[in-house]
């Protein structure tokens, strides 16, 4: 397996015999998502490595991890970091939201453990075995990939979940794609977000998002890549900012 090639996240192209297990212990490149209270939000590059044993399917598993939050290279161990400022990391990981060759995982960064409601900053990052590009579907009509997606941020002084569907078309014969989420805050305000004709780049495309519903502007952005030997799944990281709502989030769907 050594002598695979390399994907641009430092692990080996997807094929049949690999799991999400198999990276633990690797450092992975990757673009994640960020955004701070005070609206400092962007999709940019960071590192992950995930210890031995993170997982481990007992709910009580320690997991202990290294990652970049906020420009800073953060040991988490089981579960638990803190940045220089002193504000205490938490690692969210739920095996319901991976697939078979993507996982992601999201951070929240809050003063008092967040126990005050107050949260500081959201990291999100999406991992797994990319789909090499030479093999990429390449007959003409499109490929669908329908599923949920779920984010983390601010209306104001409030933290609200946004969460909902979110559907990908993919052309690989004309290099784009399209994609529309349709959410809510905490199950009750709609809030919908569109992008259209993002050019493929390599195994992924991204790209902006504009307002389709529930809100009047928007400046956010979508990161994506396709994992499994053929495509099998599409993931990515989402950066939400409208008049609205401003958040983190991430998707893996099939």
């Amino acid at each position: 397996m050594s002598d695979d090639p390399i994907s641009g996240n430092g692990l080996p192209f997807a094929s049949g015999g690999r799991s999400l297990a198999d990276t633990e212990g690797t450092t992975m490149s990757l673009q994640g998502a960020r955004l701070q209270q005070n609206g400092d939000g962007a999709i940019d590059s960071g590192t992950i490595r995930l210890d031995a044993g993170f997982f481990d399917a007992d709910i009580d598993a320690e997991r202990n991890a290294m990652a970049t939050i906020f420009g800073e290279e953060i040991v988490i161990t089981n579960g638990v970091g803190q940045v220089t400022t002193g504000e205490e990391v938490l690692l969210i990981y739920n095996f319901n939201d991976s697939g078979l060759y993507a996982g992601a995982v999201q951070f929240t960064v809050s003063s008092n453990n967040g126990a005050d409601g107050t949260i500081d900053g959201e990291v999100a990052y999406v991992f797994g075995y990319e789909t090499n590009p030479a093999d990429l579907p390449s007959g003409s009509g499109t490929t669908t990939y329908e599923g949920g997606f779920q984010a983390a941020g601010y209306v104001g002084e409030t933290s609200p979940d946004y969460e909902g569907t979110l559907s990908v078309e993919v052309s690989f014969a004309n290099d784009f794609a399209r994609v529309e989420l349709n959410g809510k805050l905490d199950g009750e305000d709609s809030l919908n977000l569109s992008g259209s004709n993002l050019a493929l780049s390599g195994n992924g495309f991204s790209g902006g998002l504009n307002c389709s519903a529930g809100c009047l502007t928007s400046s956010s952005e979508i990161d994506a890549s396709f994992y499994g030997p053929n495509a099998e799944e599409v993931g990515g990281v989402l950066l939400i900012e409208t008049n609205r709502y401003e958040g983190v989030g991430s998707f893996i769907i099939d």
